[in-house]
This record gives structure tokens, C-alpha cells and sequence, in this order.
């Protein structure tokens, strides 16, 4: 039996994480201060908890009879992460004594994190999740995409849903909400009260009163207020400008759907642990270092081997010998976990900003779980987990600008509402950006994603149905709306530079790319060109904006000219063969390149004279032969390949070489971004309907200003000409 299927014992655990999490909020409420910048003192949160696994040592090792009492308190939680196939139970008598330390937190946090422990019924964290799913259900007005998860990044699954047949196919569920159970909450499309009915839905499952979480209702009507029925317009004003003056406004707050809330709690916990204090001995962190796969050590757990028994001699062992190496490594002290349920685990939960920081967390502390990701060809796990969330990040139609107006910071300047964007924060797509370059730097990650890995059907990417298609075609798509996102409203020079990075590292690989992957390609370098070419006119001090990426000028230049040795790139005489759809997309805009590379100024001759012959060749081919369709015309370049690489032979210049590739490193004080980024996901993800923060006193992150401010207000009429001149209806063919 597992203790964790004890509603009692379930709950238990799951507050003393939140108190954990509280007692650690300390580093909340006072301006934050990484370990590289602090005195001889030790940083206060991880004083409390060394202390506390010193003091579990000393009594272990002076007084067995304490030890033995603090082993029966703690043997729930460790029994809680067992191997299910394994035959004892939490009540058996231990056979070693275990204490509270470093390995055995994170051994275990990291193994639910894989099983993902589900709330039994009838406890408390059952009851908030069903609350949660009928607050959305009775709602109505999310929308879900085919894979059964939200749209909207303030509602958001804590794990993938397992997906149904009919979802799999493409075909989205109406009007059902999985309630938890196997059954279906049913949406009839009428006027409800949120409260009362999600009330009632959870009173009727529970079979006792329980105290109803007033905090959870608060959220649900700040992330839902946002609905297009006229009959709600007034209650959604009143509750919008109601929830914007108080201290919920501060922050941008997510409905958590969650079946494994202590599985996510634990994840934050380690976070909290693995990125503080770490200029200093962290030996959370230490010990995540000697992380290992404990399928080579200790067997498959599919054999249901029985457990070894624990053999403790005083006397010296010689070393084992394998094939006649000498086995150096202290195995009683490494971190084993199985990565290849780690690995599949991540896949379930890395569209989360939990999931996405934990795995960054592990590549940069564990040499080994990071080699084991290089190795794999099937990358595609965590890849397109990532992209689904980067893809709903990037979408136009999602710009809330009616819902909070624009508003002024204390300079006076127009600044961006965190609250329009489609994400929930910035930070999350920087953590997104970096995993794919990390991806992106092993040089046969591109190759796999063009050549091995191929998704039969993307079913989440709106705008054309996408089958048959090879990874790197979905990276491409997805890096080109964000990037064409990023140009047109949020101007990031961080996430602008990253993004193209990684569009470079794919570019010597790129081969078979789908042919609406390079019509998109195409068609947002004459965009950004175009775009290019008017701000260069316009600028008066040209040399120098175009160099400074955080200029318009200069970000249009630098993604102009990245796009270019791209598609210069994919002629080269070696990569040409496999991109006949990058050629024909040329062919199909070779007015418009005409006409851009007229002005001789604005590219290099190296960037434009194989391009322009190879489109010209190619287009006097298709010609000849009067191809007038696009099959007709893909058959004659393939036919005429000769001719082509005959072509880009004579353009063939001296660029970059083939193993030359952007690579991230870490910044040299990581937590001044890490630590308040995983405060801010525990405050407004993970915690946000269960804890009751102050945010008014949070100091560790930055808030969002208060929007009744009448003094941070633009007038109705300067903020309607805000909002006009930053959507995109101007340029919303550039958008994927």
C-alpha cells in the first residue's frame, strides 16, 4: 500500500511543503541579493535548512533512540517514494536508518515528479483541483485546443492530458471537461454563477463540508473576467477594475490545474533549493551534481528484481571491476534516479514554467542528464512541448488591449502591460529560448530534426494543418512567428539575438524542409527586408542604430541579414539537393527580392549574388519546361539538379564553416534571474489559489503597477491611438 493514497497522509505532506514554501518566503519580502554579492553571512533561507539537516545528522548519529523516532515520523514520506513493484510497506520496521538530508529530499521530489502522485479522493487537494476543472467548465468560454489543453496562459494544466482517440485525430471535444474521475463535467452553453455552481459540483462530489477556498474563487474570476457575452459585460468591468485595486492585480496570477499537486510543490522546492545561495556550499545542489541513471547500476525495474539487502561492514571492500576498469566512483553517495522516466516525465509537464525551469535546472547541475539528452534521437519529446507554448505566446489574435489600457511608468513613457500579452511573463520565454538553443548547439539535434524525426500530425498549429512533417519544420515555423512577434510588439533584444541563434544553428542542417515551412521563410525575410529598407531611409544616423540591436533599425537588420545566410545556407552546393521548396518559394518571390536588392547598400554581395542566380536559373528551368503548377515545377528542379548545383558552384563563396555554432553560457551571477523568476512561478502559478501571499510587501520580483493609479491612466482618446498603432491588423500577414 502507498501511504500517499491516504487522503490524510496526502494532505499532510502537501501542507508541509506549503509551510516549507512559507517559512521560506522570508526571501520575498526584502530586496533580493544573490551569493556572489553577499557578505560572510550565509543567505537566510538556506540557513534555516542547513540547520535544520545538521541538527537530523547529530541526532542520528548521538542518540539512536531519537533517530529511530525521527526515522518512524519520516518513513511516510520516504515510503511515498518507493517503486510501486516494490513488496514492502510504509508499516514494515526499517531495515536503515534514514534522516532528513540533501540526497533523500531530492531523491525523492525527483521521483514524483515521474509518478506524479494523484490526490485520493476525499481529501482536500482532490477537492481544489475538481473546484478548479468546474470553475473552468461552468465558465464556458476557454478555449482548448485538440490536445485538451487551454489556449490562454491563465489556465494552464500542470501535466499533459492523456488524449483521447478523437483527440489525437485532431478533432477537439466541445462542451466536456474531464473531471479527474473518468467522467465528463458537461458544458450547456448557459448563465451560470461561477461560484455557486462550481460550489455545488464539488459539495456534491465531497462527502463532507470542507472549507471552501474563497481565495480560489478570487482567482477564478481574475483570470476568466475576460469574456466577449455582452449580457457579463458590466459584472466583468466591475470585477476587473475590483480585482485590479487590490492586491491581486500586483501579479498575473494562473489557474493551476493540477491532479499532482504535491508533485509540483515538490519541483518548486527543489528549484528554491538548486538555484539559491549557490556562490556558496550548496549542497543541494552539490549533490544534484553526482546525479545518475540507476538503469545501468541497479537493474531494470521491469524485472521486478527483488531488493538487495543492505550489506554495512566495517571492514574495507576492494573496488569492483568491470571489463578491467577500476570503478572509482562512491556510489553510496550519488543521486540515482531513472532518466528514462525522467525523461518521458518532463514530456508530460514541460509546456509548464515548473517543467521548463526544473529541466534547465538539472542540464546545468547534472553533467550526466545532460550528456543522456544529447545522445537521444528522440528529442521531439521535449521539443514540441516547448513550441506548443512558445506558438500560443506568439499569437496576435490573443492581444487582450481592450481589457487594460495602456499606461505610463514613472518616466512617462508608454511601457507594456504584462497583462495584454498573450504569456503570462517574459521570463518564461526566455527559460524557453535558452532550452532550445542549448537543444540547438549539439550539432545532431539538427541534423535528427530534419532528417530522423518526423511528426505525424501537429495538432495544436492552427493555421494549417500540418501532417507528415519533420521537426525542424515545426522549429522553424514556430522561431518565425516568434520572432515576427517579437519585432512587432514586445521588441526584445534578448529573446531577438537567442532566436536567431538558434535559426543558425539549424541552418547547416536544414534538408526536406515542408513546403509551407519554406513558403514562411521566404515570405518573412522580404517582410522584415521590407520593413528593413524604410527604417534605413528614414534613419538619420544609420551606421551607428544599425548596429545597436536594441534599435528598431538595428534588430530589423540583424534578423534581416540572419534570415539571408539562412536561405544562403540551404543553396549551398552540398544542401541544395534537399531544399527544392526553399528554391521553388524563391521562385515564386523573385519579383520582390528584384526589387529589394536594387539598393546595392543594404546587403553584401556575398549574402545576395547566389540567391539571385540560383532563383533566376531556376526560374528560367521552370519556363522552359512551362511548369505552371507547383508538383509540375518541384519535378523540374528535381530533374534539372545539375543545372542548380552547377549554378551555386559558380556563386560558391567562403563563408562560416560547418562546424561553427552559436552556444549559450550561463551569465556569471545566474540567480539575480533564476531565484525571484522561481518565486514568481510559486507565487502566481503553482500557489496562486492556495496560499495567500502579500504582494503589496513583495520585493523579490518585480509587481505590476496598480492600474487605478489616475495618474498611470493615458486619456481614452491617447490610449485608443496607443493601442491601434501597436496591434497588428497593419501587418498581420506577416504573422505565421
Amino acid at each position: 500500500m502507498d501511504a500517499l493514497d491516504t487522503p490524510e497522509v496526502y494532505d499532510t505532506v502537501v501542507l508541509s511543503f506549503q509551510l516549507l514554501l512559507v517559512l521560506c518566503g522570508t526571501q520575498l519580502y526584502q530586496d533580493f541579493e544573490s551569493s556572489t554579492h553577499q557578505d560572510a553571512g550565509r543567505n537566510h533561507m538556506h540557513s534555516i535548512l542547513e540547520e535544520l539537516f545538521q541538527d537530523a545528522a547529530h541526532a542520528d548519529s548521538d542518540n539512536s533512540k531519537k533517530a529511530e523516532m525521527d526515522t518512524r515520523n519520516l518513513r511516510m514520506f520516504y515510503a511515498s517514494s518507493r517503486d510501486s513493484n516494490s513488496q514492502s510497506s510504509f508499516r514494515d520496521p526499517p531495515t536503515q536508518v534514514r534522516v532528513w538530508t540533501p540526497h533523500s529530499v531530492l531523491e525523492t521530489c525527483l521521483k514524483w515528479q515521474i509518478r506524479r502522485p494523484k490526490a485520493p479522493e476525499h481529501s482536500i487537494a482532490h477537492y481544489y483541483f475538481i473546484m478548479a476543472q468546474s470553475a473552468v467548465a461552468v465558465r464556458g468560454r476557454e478555449m482548448r485546443s485538440p490536445d485538451g489543453m487551454y489556449e490562454s496562459p491563465l489556465v494552464v494544466h500542470a501535466a499533459a492530458p492523456n488524449l483521447s482517440p478523437m483527440a489525437e485525430s485532431g478533432v477537439s471535444p466541445e462542451g466536456s471537461f474531464s473531471n479527474g474521475q473518468g467522467g465528463d463535467i458537461q458544458n450547456t452553453g448557459q448563465r451560470h454563477n461561477v461560484i455557486f455552481d462550481a460550489t455545488k459540483g464539488v459539495l456534491t462530489l465531497s462527502s463532507s463540508i470542507i472549507l471552501l477556498p474563497f481565495r480560489l474563487m478570487s482567482l477564478v474570476y481574475g483570470a476568466l473576467v475576460h469574456g466577449k457575452g455582452q449580457r457579463d459585460r458590466r459584472l466583468n468591468t466591475a470585477m476587473t477594475k475590483r480585482f485590479n485595486s487590490t492586491a491581486y492585480g500586483r501579479t498575473k496570477d494562473v489557474l493551476w490545474l493540477s491532479d499532482s499537486i504535491l508533485a509540483d510543490l515538490g519541483s518548486c522546492f527543489v528549484l528554491l533549493l538548486a538555484n539559491n545561495n549557490r556562490r556558496r556550499t550548496n549542497p543541494f545542489r552539490t549533490r544534484l551534481q553526482t546525479l545518475v541513471d540507476n538503469r545501468w547500476d541497479h537493474g531494470f525495474e521491469s524485472m521486478n528484481l527483488p531488493d538487495l539487502p543492505i550489506i554495512e561492514s566495517s571492514k574495507s571492500i576492494s573496488s569492483p571491476k568491470c571489463n578491467g576498469v577500476l570503478d572509482t566512483r562512491d556510489q553510496a553517495n550519488e543521486l540515482t534516479v531513472n532518466f528514462e522516466l525522467l525523461f518521458e516525465a518532463f514530456g508530460r509537464t514541460l509546456h509548464t514554467e515548473v517543467g521548463a525551469l526544473l529541466l534547465y535546472t538539472l542540464i546545468q547541475a547534472s553533467p550526466s542528464f545532460a550528456e543522456s539528452l544529447v545522445v537521444r534521437s528522440d528529442l521531439d519529446t521535449l521539443v514540441l512541448p516547448l513550441c506548443r507554448t512558445l506558438y500560443f505566446a506568439s499569437q496576435s489574435n490573443a492581444y487582450m488591449a481592450k481589457d487594460f489600457s495602456s499606461h505610463r511608468n514613472s518616466l512617462g513613457s508608454t511601457i507594456l502591460d504584462i497583462r495584454s500579452c498573450p504569456f503570462r511573463s517574459q521570463s518564461q520565454l526566455y527559460v524557453i529560448i535558452i532550452l532550445l538553443l542549448v537543444f540547438s548547439q549539439d550539432p545532431s539535434f539538427g541534423r535528427d530534426a530534419f532528417r530522423r524525426i518526423n511528426v505525424a500530425t501537429v495538432i495544436w498549429y492552427k493555421e494549417r494543418h500540418l501532417k507528415h512533417i519533420n521537426l525542424g519544420s515545426v522549429l522553424f515555423l514556430t522561431l518565425l512567428r516568434s520572432l515576427m512577434f517579437n519585432l512587432q510588439r514586445l521588441q526584445d533584444p534578448f529573446l531577438l539575438s537567442n532566436t536567431c541563434a538558434i535559426l543558425m544553428n539549424l541552418a547547416p542542417s536544414v534538408a526536406n524542409m515542408h513546403e509551407y515551412a519554406a513558403m514562411r521563410l521566404i515570405s518573412v525575410t522580404i517582410s522584415v527586408m521590407k520593413r528593413h529598407a524604410k527604417l534605413k531611409a528614414s534613419s538619420q544616423n544609420e551606421n551607428s542604430e544599425e548596429e545597436d540591436i536594441t534599435t528598431p533599425l538595428g534588430m530589423y537588420s540583424e534578423v534581416a541579414n540572419n534570415l539571408l545566410s539562412i536561405i544562403t545556407d540551404c543553396l549551398s552546393p552540398r544542401m541544395i539537393e534537399g531544399n527544392l521548396h526553399v528554391i521553388y518559394s524563391l521562385v515564386y518571390h523573385q519579383a520582390d527580392f528584384t526589387k529589394i536588392f536594387k539598393d546595392k547598400t543594404l546587403y553584401s554581395s556575398k549574402k545576395t549574388d547566389r540567391l539571385l542566380s540560383i532563383t533566376q536559373t531556376a526560374a528560367l528551368l521552370i519556363q522552359e519546361e512551362s511548369a505552371r503548377s507547383a508538383p509540375r515545377a518541384l519535378k523540374v528542379l528535381e530533374v534539372k539538379m545539375d543545372v542548380l548545383k552547377s549554378a551555386a558552384e559558380k556563386k560558391k563563396k567562403k563563408g562560416r564553416s560547418d562546424d561553427f555554432n552559436y552556444t549559450y553560457e550561463e551569465d556569471s551571477d545566474p540567480e539575480t534571474f533564476f531565484v525571484p523568476y522561481v518565486w514568481e512561478v510559486i507565487v502566481c502559478v503553482v500557489t496562486s489559489s492556495t496560499i495567500e501571499w502579500e504582494k503589496n510587501e513583495i520585493r523579490a520580483f518585480a509587481l505590476l503597477e496598480p492600474m487605478d493609479d489616475p495618474s498611470q491612466q493615458l486619456p481614452p482618446e491617447e490610449a485608443s491611438v496607443s493601442v491601434s498603432n501597436s496591434s497588428f491588423e497593419g501587418g498581420g500577414e506577416d504573422l505565421v
